[in-house]
């Protein structure tokens, strides 16, 4: 260690604590290690990522830190800059380095405190924090902190915050960066930096494990018991990288489903669903192609192609183009059906059936939604669903949320400055091939060649007899139309003779019998009278 660096390092032991005591009286062997290697001006690596818990110091330690390279370090009207999440925790920074300024008797008069700003009287050289929602650019740093990273907006701002700061740390040749924080989400942007600091040569990466060693299992308890959810407990107190209990799917859950290395072609034999959701400016317009596997081990989905258009206030998306594309492909994909939400593409719809193409009309209502957002999250946690490998769409399925309505209900969210439209169009291709109608009944024969395999004994809801399942002839499925039809098919509205009722209980009563005499009917009367054996 140089006599400038010890230098440095006595000035920090001597900075009093709010208790009384001094830095290097209180301080533990990670605080003393994380400080040798910081205040080393002729260290060889000279950018550092230290993960610490809550409690471990962090906000005093980096005060101190900072006051000392100031103090001692700093040449002439040098610039110092600490990256903070918002104005909030940058003025809780300067608030705790005013504090030991106050504190410590051998620093009087040595520091001008500002708002936001420190300045060294001897040198002119300064400290500065910066919120994440500040504009950075054109800084000239001698030294840049990057305070508790994985709280700063997961935004493209608060993404270009760090670059900007980041790109500026080769301005002047002898910068040191610090990146300070405790862990966070996986699916945040700060993972992949912090990913690329663990493994680079160019970086020193430090991680103390949790809990910290002085918290008793009742404190440990009364902090778990006080977190909103365990992921948070996990993430402050030990130091985990845990995924949000709110998020759609994990990373490792979208990794184990991107199987394919790009766009499939279309095969012959194969039913494709096209899916769209229309965004003009602020939104994506987003479609995909998708279609359903039957395996020994169920049901699976595959995303074949997806196609994307980003509009602007100035250029929103041209909707005939996304029409064009949108016919393209369903002749390409042999007919391919076409899901959407009616509100929003009332046009496409129309001229769609007018060339032929089956559209399906998914109504979003407040109980719809929370069905498309539950279908999605069960199909990529059950790994059931094929994904390209398409940053784009990985990195916005990762960052989706899972928010529940007052009504009790589930919908796919997203945060300020992030998209879901790409999670919305692949949810409804996944909810249609899965859960929909044509998914029941491919359900329903699945299960059915499973019994049969085994044997299985069913009571017959004709005879009431148990018999071999073989010998009950189910009704034929009803399959999805080979030439499309410019319209939906009407319902069939069964007769009521003798009967006065209303309009809403013939509907109801129509619906009733619809389902009764469906495969699905069939089968829940055949399980439900068999006691399920």
């Amino acid at each position: 260690m140089t006599d400038l660096a010890q230098k440095t390092l006595d000035v920090l032991s001597l900075m009093t604590l709010e208790d009384g005591s001094r830095w290097g009286q209180t301080a533990a062997p990670y605080q003393w290690r994380h400080a040798r290697a910081i205040l080393d001006p002729d260290g060889e690596v000279r950018q550092f990522w230290i993960e610490l818990p809550r409690g471990a110091r962090k906000t005093t330690d980096l005060a101190g830190l900072m006051l000392a390279i100031l103090y001692v370090q700093a040449p002439a009207m040098a610039r110092l800059y600490v990256g903070a999440s918002d104005e909030e925790q940058a003025a809780e920074l300067i608030d705790a380095a005013n504090g030991l300024i106050a504190r410590t008797p051998e620093l009087e008069g040595i520091f001008q405190a500002g708002e936001l700003e420190i300045t060294c009287k001897l040198s002119g050289a300064s400290l500065r924090a910066l919120a994440a929602d500040a504009s950075a650019m054109g800084k000239r740093a001698w030294l840049i902190v990057l305070d508790e990273v994985c709280n700063w907006p997961d935004t493209r701002k608060g993404k270009r915050f760090w670059g900007v700061l980041m790109s500026g740390n080769r301005k002047l040749a002898d910068c040191r960066t610090v990146v300070i924080s405790n862990s966070g989400d996986p699916q945040h942007w700060s993972f992949k930096r912090r990913e690329t600091a663990r493994t680079s040569r160019h970086w020193r990466f430090f991680t103390l494990p949790g809990p910290l060693p002085w918290l008793t299992p009742a404190d440990l308890e009364i902090l778990r018991e006080n977190a909103e959810v365990e992921s948070e407990f996990e993430r402050l107190h030990l130091n985990k990288w845990v995924t949000s209990e709110d998020r759609l799917a994990s990373r490792a859950d979208l990794e184990a489903c991107t199987t394919l290395a790009g766009p499939q072609p279309p095969r012959r034999g194969v039913q494709y669903v096209a899916t769209l959701d229309i965004g003009i400016v602020n939104d994506r317009s987003v479609l995909t192609i998708m279609h359903r596997e039957d395996t020994p081990d169920g049901r699976h989905v595959v995303l074949d192609r997806i196609a994307r258009w980003q509009g602007t206030r100035t250029a929103p998306v041209d909707l005939a183009e996304v029409r064009d594309t949108l016919l393209t492909l369903t002749m390409e994909y042999y007919g391919a059906e076409v899901v959407l939400d009616p509100h929003q593409a009332v046009l496409i719809a129309q001229e769609s059936r007018a060339r032929g193409v089956r559209v399906h009309e998914f109504q979003f209502t407040a109980t719809s939604v929370g069905r498309l957002a539950l279908s999605l999250h069960q199909a990529i946690r059950n790994h059931r669903v094929a994904l390209p490998d398409d940053e784009t769409l990985i990195d916005e399925l990762a960052s989706v949320r899972l928010r529940k309505n007052t009504l009790g209900v589930y919908r796919l969210d997203h945060d300020s400055g992030q998209h879901d439209d790409q999670a919305v169009a692949l949810a409804l291709g996944t909810h249609y091939l899965l859960d929909g109608d044509s998914g029941a009944e491919a359900w329903i024969a699945w299960a059915r060649q499973k019994a049969l395999e085994a044997g299985a004994l069913i009571v017959n809801p004709d005879t009431g007899r148990p018999e071999q399942l073989a010998a009950i002839e189910p009704p034929p499925p009803r399959r999805l139309a080979a030439v499309r039809s410019s319209e939906p098919e009407p319902a069939q509205e069964p007769a009521l003779e003798g009967v006065v009722v209303d309009a809403a209980t013939a509907r109801k009563r129509a619906r009733d019998e619809q389902f009764r005499n469906s495969p699905d009917g069939i089968m829940m009367r055949a399980f439900s009278s068999s006691g399920r054996r």
